[in-house]
């Protein structure tokens, strides 16, 4: 009995007390949970250490977490990471992959305002792009594009474009934007392949439109401005005559008629004279003699007209008489001055003929045609035609800038127009690509999507990385784990530390009963002394 007074009791109850001690003390870190009264009095230590002082605890975790843990320099370093990158070029290969395995037509149909059912649950991506075709964002993003086109640096941006394209199109050598092998092919369309009604109907529009014109809209142009064009071409028609007119005057039976035409009227001319006179000429044989030199009379006769023809004064003359007739109002040309050099059902007619024999002459057309081009295939339009080039981008650029924004009114409407343009362009092209993915329609392989996650992923991750200090502020970590701290039950709280050091803790509780224990072994050897 006395042994166990003095060697079990002492370091049994001391084990008792330092386990039940440290069990209570950590106990009390969390319970109670709230304050006990007795009437109003509040039990000391109640409610436990980290329930009252929940508040300071939270915020002291937020700050170290904000500023010891999540840091920028944490999340840089984290998002360079090549298991990161690795993962998130894995996720947005899969985003990918399932967007462009979705059916072209369904996505272009929804973006043209066009609603289907939908049956199944639908990916997220795939309903954000087709979210997008509502009417409403059609609109809208036609709106915008109806003011950009609108704006002043938009049309000059565009001209600028549009003056460098021409230039450097200029010197691209013919054959290169047109190959020399479908010349034949297009120069044999153009002689005959039109039927023969659908060339009249052509051919009288063009006839009509180019020489009439109402009377209220006057003529095209007035005959002052055509004055030059019709002085070159009356100089030159004449210039191409005058050969012709020699030829005719030398022909032999040209010749013969003038003969005979020239004794009758010598005839006429002597039955004229009175008898007397008659006698005279008869007598002395004059008929005979101005018959048999008619030859030498009429050669004298034509290289006279040929003389005055080709005399310095007579060219300018015809060209007076010409112009002065185009500038007389007249009933038949007053509201069209080509048409009274031109009558239009003449012109109708050997038009018709015109096409009639070319398309009996396709062929040797069309290689007549291609041996032409082969001679200048290899020149640039710039080449052929110099200033065409310059020309054009003055004109692109001064009617591009001239143009001024349309009113509200005619910006609507523009944006209504575009939209329903856009819209029936993406239905006809969705009827065309039925069935096919949107993959396939852009010829996406899965060599592609790789490449592409692989781009976009590199992409953010940069971009995060190259922001992590905005991108944490903007988080705003410590705000986060204080709001999630104080909306936690303590009960939840407790928990959460326990089930991270539970383990140390019971070897705390543990470790109070050893001491004790220990304590109680000391104070038995005391007894000792």
């Amino acid at each position: 009995m006395e042994f166990f007074k003095v060697w079990i009791m002492p370091p049994l109850v001391g084990a008792i007390i330092g386990y039940f001690t440290n069990w209570l003390a950590i106990k009390m870190l969390f319970r109670p949970l709230k304050p006990i009264y007795i009437g109003k009095l509040k039990l000391p230590f109640t409610p436990g250490i980290l329930p009252r002082e929940r508040l300071r605890l939270a915020d002291s975790v937020g700050e170290t977490v904000s500023r010891e843990l999540l840091t920028p320099e944490v999340f840089r370093t984290r998002l360079v990471e090549p298991a990161l990158k690795t993962k998130i070029e894995q996720s947005v290969y899969v985003i990918i992959d399932e967007a462009l395995n979705h059916d072209a037509s369904t996505l272009l149909k929804s973006l043209a305002g066009e609603r289907e059912v939908s049956k199944a649950p639908e990916d997220p991506g795939i309903s954000a792009l087709k979210n997008f075709g509502s009417s409403e964002a059609g609109s809208l993003v036609a709106s915008s594009f109806n003011s950009i086109v609108g704006s002043v640096e938009f049309r000059t941006a565009l001209s600028y474009a549009a003056g460098r394209t021409i230039t450097e199109a200029g010197k691209i050598p013919l054959g290169s934007i047109l190959p020399g092998d479908r010349v034949r092919g297009l120069a044999e369309r153009f002689a005959g392949e039109w039927g023969e009604r659908d060339k009249k109907k052509m051919i009288e529009a063009f006839v009509d439109r180019l020489l009439e014109s109402s009377p209220s809209s006057g003529p095209l142009v007035s005959p002052r401005t055509l004055s030059p064009l019709a002085e070159a071409a009356t100089r030159s028609l004449y210039a191409s005559l005058l050969p012709i007119v020699e030829k005719i005057l030398d022909s032999e039976a040209v010749k013969s008629d003038l003969r005979n035409v020239g004794v009758d009227m010598i005839r006429r001319v002597i039955g004229r004279l009175g008898p007397i006179q008659r006698l005279i000429v008869t007598a002395a044989n004059y008929e005979k003699t101005l018959a048999d030199t008619m030859p030498e009379t009429i050669r004298d006769v034509s290289g006279s007209i040929i003389g005055l023809l080709r005399g310095p004064d007579m060219e300018n003359k015809v060209v007076e008489s010409v112009l002065a007739y185009l500038g007389t109002p007249r009933l038949s040309h007053s509201s069209a001055p080509l048409a009274g050099i031109f009558p239009i059902p003449e012109l109708k007619r050997a038009l018709e003929l015109f096409f009639q024999g070319l398309e009996l002459e396709k062929a040797s057309f069309a290689e007549n045609v291609e041996r032409r081009y082969a001679s200048i295939a290899e020149k640039s339009l710039s080449e052929l035609l110099p200033g065409l080039s310059e020309a054009m981008v003055g004109s692109v650029e001064k009617g591009l800038t001239a143009t001024r924004p349309a009113d509200g009114a005619r910006s609507r409407i523009g944006s209504d127009l575009l939209s329903r343009s856009l819209g029936d362009f993406l239905l006809s092209y969705a009827e065309k690509i039925e069935g096919k993915t949107i993959g396939t329609v852009l010829s996406l392989g899965e060599a592609e999507r790789r490449r592409i996650a692989r781009v976009v992923s590199d992409a953010v991750t940069q971009a995060l990385a190259s922001q992590s200090e905005r991108l944490v502020e903007a988080l705003d970590i410590q705000t986060m784990v204080v709001d999630k701290l104080n909306n936690l039950d303590m009960a939840d709280i407790e928990r959460i530390i326990l089930k991270v050091v539970n383990d140390e803790l019971t070897w705390i509780t543990v470790l109070g009963g050893i001491l004790g224990a220990f304590i109680g072994v000391i104070q038995s050897l005391l007894t000792l002394l």
